[in-house]
């Protein structure tokens, strides 16, 4: 058989399989120190860590160029983008998750202490639709938390535990576990961890509502039964596969089994974390080591967080307030208490709730827990109908139609 004939068999072979011809590119020249958590920005720029060096870098992908964006960053280790496109760091130097601009001016502090105590190593972070704030706190350099663990930061800014993995105690070999890397799936159904002291990935239901897990269950297993499997970041495609960096390798997977269903190799060292980007989000950019990667032809679009997720699911007593008072937003029931999130931050002065023909129901009292959240209470349940729900600010009136069906 002929070469040509070989060629052709075998792309015919690979179209067959659904597989693409995967490209791994080294874009850096190993001038960094240690690098972790790729983001992309949306448009031209992937941002990563450079740990040792305290610093968040930047690569334009139109110019091929990298750049430091700035420094001082508490070792940093995982970012995200959070919906208003400020960037939220895991600084594990000072145990403490922060929400900074893209110059590095630090906005807020999100999370420095449970219990009165810092956490121990803040790792790699992932945001949710309501501003949620999945992280890991292992103990890989400082330990400071009596366990290693998952956490959960609501927008109302409470923290609470989702998953325990060990009690920091260096005499017992089996408390080593050490959460890792964590994301949420394309329906934002799902959220994923794994532990890179473990060949186990698992997924978790997400409670839509209070962002709380359950149903903890194995999703997945890396092919390497050591004790340090390397389980670090990951990233998901539209299509919910899972892309899991361990070691010099990332793997795959799509649910349907345990073992991956595909590996990407062609790293000279251990890779660190993952994310999608690219005008196209069809390039997985990857940190490993002291270099940035990328790899092409994969033939998936990939998801970014929180800008992919689809809308959360709002309770039987919650409305959604827009400040559009033309929608139209159907809910089953109102009971005498609800509550009501806004999109923007307002000073709240006065809550009034109207039918179409201007018949007024008394708001027997409202508490505006945060900027965004406001809890209502009426003196009765309203009855099925239209409603016109007004705000009253500082600015003057906002407001929506209410559709009780």
């Amino acid at each position: 058989m002929n070469r040509k004939n070989i060629l052709k068999i075998s792309a015919i072979l690979l179209a067959s399989l659904g597989l693409n011809a995967q490209t791994v590119t080294k874009l850096s020249t190993d001038q960094f120190e240690f690098v972790e958590g790729p983001v992309w920005d949306g448009d031209d720029v992937i941002y990563f860590s450079d740990i040792p060096a305290s610093k968040v870098m930047s690569y334009t992908l139109s110019t091929n160029t990298f750049a430091e964006a700035f420094g001082n960053t508490n070792r940093s280790n995982g970012l995200m983008f959070n919906e208003n496109f400020d960037l939220i760091l895991c600084e594990g130097e000072a145990g403490r998750v922060t929400r900074r601009g893209i110059d590095g001016t630090i906005l807020e502090v999100l999370a420095s202490e449970f219990n009165g105590v810092r956490f121990n190593d803040p790792n790699d972070l992932c945001i949710d639709k309501k501003g949620g704030v999945y992280f890991t706190d292992p103990n890989f350099v400082f330990t400071h938390q009596p366990e290693n663990r998952l956490y959960y930061r609501n927008s109302a800014g409470e923290i609470s535990i989702q998953e325990t993995f060990a009690v920091n105690d260096a005499s017992r070999p089996e408390t080593r576990d050490k959460p890792n890397g964590v994301i949420i799936s394309p329906d934002g159904l799902t959220l994923y961890v794994d532990n890179t002291f473990s060949k186990n990935i698992y997924k978790y239901d997400i409670d839509q509502t209070t962002g709380a897990l359950s149903n903890k269950t194995l999703f997945g297993e890396l092919p390497d039964n050591s004790a340090n499997t390397g389980a670090d970041g990951m990233a998901v495609d539209t299509t919910g596969k899972l892309y899991v960096t361990a070691k010099a390798a990332i793997h795959v997977f799509d649910g349907s089994q345990l073992a991956p269903i595909s590996t990407i190799t062609g790293f000279n060292e251990s890779v660190t974390n993952c994310t999608f980007g690219g005008t196209a989000k069809d390039i997985l950019f990857a940190t490993g080591g002291r270099n940035l990667y990328q790899i092409t032809g994969l033939g998936v679009t990939g998801f970014q967080h929180p800008f992919d997720l689809p809308e959360p699911t709002l309770s039987v007593n919650e409305v959604e307030i827009d400040q559009n008072i033309d929608a139209i937003y159907p809910m089953p029931v109102i009971d005498h208490d609800f509550t009501v999130k806004l999109t923007n931050d307002i000073v709240v002065e006065d809550v009034m709730l109207y039918s179409l023909n201007g018949t007024e129901f008394p708001v027997t009292g409202f508490n505006v827990v945060s900027g965004k959240e406001i809890k209502v209470s009426l003196n009765k349940a309203l009855d099925k109908g239209t409603y016109l729900f007004n705000i009253g600010t500082s600015g003057g009136l906002i407001g929506k139609k209410i559709v009780i069906k």
